[in-house]
């Protein structure tokens, strides 16, 4: 009897400092040993319920339908992504290509150059009147508006747009004088010398074409243009290409290409064999993107001028630019796919996070499980479906990376399908931000680009019978919104002080109120009434700092 006792209680000694570890689930290997599988999408909460149980395999098949096919539209992304790297890789086709090579830094041509024509080839030099040397004042400038009066003139382009706005017109300066002035007086020297000329014969073509010379080298191209219209109202026919070539590089210069080029076009039509008037509607035509007739301009350029090193350059520069002229075509065909495809993969991806958190609501999960918490969400789904759901979350931030600066200020599909040579500087800049994504694509997390609302989890309801829809993919995830007509307690009349008070602006914050105030209440706010209450002008008028107010900004003071 004592033994018996003595053997129970050694059992019941045992069984107190023993575990034992039960399961509801299992499953059977390859080899046909029946194991327990503790982490089971149908260990659910509500066990009893049927319909919830026998659609748990309806969500489970949706999540793995909807993570293949994110994977396979990632591997999609990846190969536009890695072709528009090779695309905007500018620097090996330039290294490669002959054309480009003879034409040096492409990027780094100056196709606003100018000869800066005096007319020294066509005149004989006792008719410019210059000193030798000039060693006179500096104090004068040949102010042409000043020197004499041209309201209108039938030989100065006065049609075109850029004439009748020139007085808006800039330019930079030219810094080189011509070789007939440059060596016997400075740039003032000059400018006090052609002042005294014109006004002893304010009739000079030829000195007004100086004089607007001296105004390209200051960079003043208003006042340049005034000096080119008085020097083509008075010039023979003989040598007015030389005022028209200045006239359309002053245009040219300060970006109204397609009005240069009519005037240059007018000086080639007056002097075909001046080579500068071809070279400079030449140049003027590679601005705009027509290489085609640039090329054909260059080559009469050189054809009467052979030696002329600028044109040769310039020329091989244009054959450069032609065939970076397909490659920008196939980078922008790359990037509406790469757009779209990216816009499909979000439309997809915004439904991850929700069909994830219906899932594990379902499961028996431990009392302290934050279900609003992604990083979690992520970790348990990993650890139940066996998926690289890390992997994918990763790919999710870096394509929100890649669709927030294509969509954003850094590209501009309109520049960079524009013709002319500024596409080549869209290609280098999205050269380096593709360079700098694929460096920092890693830490996509650590950045903020959010362009969408986040998906409130906590709000998700989860029915004792839930079902998944036929289409697990719709086209767009509408995040779930509350809102509330709650107000916050207003401040005191005593806590509030006036900014023209303490000459501080106590801005609390420029966050937009959309609560429901009270002057949206009343339809006919504000009234006539109040409308003569309130003062005409504010107090303290010169202490209003003036402030732009978006039209959603109402209600913000």
């Amino acid at each position: 009897m004592l033994f018996a006792k003595l053997s129970c209680l050694f059992i019941v000694w045992i069984l107190f400092f023993c575990e034992i570890h039960a399961s509801n689930h299992w499953m059977v290997t390859e080899s046909g040993l029946i194991q327990p599988r503790l982490e089971s999408p149908f260990d659910m909460a509500r066990p009893y319920d049927l319909l919830a149980f026998l659609n748990q395999e309806k969500r489970w098949d949706s999540i793995f339908d909807l993570f293949n096919e994110l994977e396979r539209r990632q591997i999609e992304i990846d190969k536009l992504w890695a072709d528009v790297g090779r695309y905007t890789d500018v620097g090996r086709q330039i290294a490669e290509d002959d054309d480009c090579l003879k034409a040096g830094n492409v990027n780094v041509i100056d196709w606003y150059a100018a000869l800066l024509e005096d007319g020294s080839n066509k005149i004989h030099p006792n008719e410019f009147l210059l000193p030798n040397p000039y060693y006179g004042p500096n104090s004068d400038i040949p102010d042409c508006k000043r020197i004499s009066s041209l309201t209108f003139s039938m030989f100065a382009f006065e049609h075109l747009t850029s004439m009748r706005q020139r007085g808006n017109l800039t330019a930079n300066p030219e810094f080189v004088l011509p070789e007939l002035i440059s060596p016997i007086m400075t740039i003032d020297q000059y400018g006090h010398w052609l002042t005294g000329v014109l006004r002893r014969n304010s009739s000079s073509w030829l000195h007004y074409h100086m004089a607007s010379l001296y105004w390209r080298v200051r960079g003043s191209a208003p006042k340049a243009i005034e000096c080119s219209r008085r020097a083509l109202h008075y010039a023979p026919r003989v040598y007015k290409d030389v005022a028209l070539g200045s006239l359309g590089m002053v245009l040219h210069r300060s970006g109204k290409t397609d009005d240069a080029i009519i005037v240059l076009n007018a000086a080639v039509e007056h002097d075909p064999k001046n080579y500068v008037s071809h070279f400079s509607i030449a140049n003027a035509y590679t601005v705009i993107g027509e290489f085609n007739t640039s090329l054909k301009f260059y080559d009469k350029t050189l054809k009467l001028n052979p030696r002329m090193e600028l044109a040769i350059k310039h020329k091989y520069g244009v054959l450069c630019h032609t065939k970076l002229a397909i490659r920008i075509k196939e980078i922008r065909e790359t990037l509406n796919k790469l757009r779209e495809e990216l816009n499909d993969y979000n439309q997809k991806e915004a439904v991850w996070p929700k069909m994830q958190a219906e899932f594990l609501r379902t499961l028996k999960n431990g009392e302290e499980f934050d279900y609003r918490n992604i990083e979690k969400n992520s970790d348990k789904m990993s650890a139940i479906t066996g998926l690289d759901i890390k992997k994918l979350k990763t790919q999710i931030e870096k394509n929100s990376l890649v669709k927030y600066f294509i969509d954003g200020p850094m590209y501009s599909d309109e520049k960079l399908g524009k013709p002319g040579i500024d596409a080549i500087d869209t290609i280098y800049s999205l050269e380096r931000l593709i360079e700098h994504i694929n460096k920092n694509g890693h830490n996509a997390a650590e950045t903020s680009f959010q362009t969408e609302k986040p998906i409130d989890l906590n709000n998700i309801n989860v029915k004792p019978t839930p079902s998944i829809p036929d289409n697990p993919f719709p086209n767009e995830a509408k995040p779930v919104t509350h809102t509330t007509n709650e107000k916050k307690p207003t401040k005191s009349s005593g806590e509030l002080t006036s900014e023209y008070e303490t000459g501080i602006f106590m801005y609390e914050s420029m966050t937009i109120n959309r609560n429901v105030e009270d002057f949206d209440k009343e339809v006919e706010w504000p009234s006539d009434e109040l409308c003569k209450v309130v003062p005409k002008m504010p107090r303290n008028l010169d202490s209003v700092i003036p402030v732009f107010l978006p039209f959603e900004n109402k209600g913000i003071r």
